[in-house]
């Protein structure tokens, strides 16, 4: 038991090192999602803050 313990610790330590290789060069991780085209590209954190809550608010009317 403690053998088959040992063995996956090991495959599952190739496999991260296999993934932090290929984000080293710039290689999409797997299971990671393409980031999404924003409408608004340059706005700041508290822009977006400001502009959610006029949209939230326009949506309550």
């Amino acid at each position: 038991m403690q053998e088959d313990d040992e063995a996956a610790r090991k495959a599952r330590a190739e496999s991260l090192h296999r993934q932090i290789e290929k984000i080293r060069r710039g290689e999409k991780a797997p299971g990671s999602a393409k980031p999404e085209e924003t409408p608004y590209p340059a706005e700041s954190p508290a822009e977006f803050i400001h502009r959610r809550m006029r949209e939230l608010d326009t949506k309550k009317k």
